[in-house]
């Protein structure tokens, strides 16, 4: 679990009153799969998935991210709309404000 991201998620929904679970496991097409957060969208009663990938600088990790976003893309998932996507490297980490916007911005 990537520390910052997971707290800065957990104290924003809170804040922001929104329902969340951390690894959910959810099937698309008969194969159980993990996202990062599957956060309830209370205003618009919709389900939100949120990957956030936290390791962009290992090239490993970094290809499995690219095919976990090229999964979503084939089963017809909107982005921005049905699953969202933050990333990090070291060099470049997340902050708590950028993460509440996201927050903000899809889910409140």
């Amino acid at each position: 679990m990537e520390e910052v991201p997971f707290n800065a998620v957990n104290a924003a929904s809170r804040k922001n009153n929104i329902l969340f679970h951390y690894e959910y496991p959810i099937k698309i097409n008969n194969a159980v799969f993990y996202p990062d957060f599957c956060c309830y969208n209370i205003n618009k009663r919709k389900t939100i998935f949120w990957e956030h990938f936290g390791m962009m600088d290992n090239l490993e990790y970094l290809n499995k991210a690219i095919e976990k976003i090229k999964f979503y893309q084939e089963n017809n998932f909107q982005i921005g709309t049905d699953v969202v996507f933050t990333m990090e490297s070291s060099s470049v980490p997340i902050s708590s404000k950028q993460i509440e916007k996201v927050i903000k911005q899809y889910f409140a």
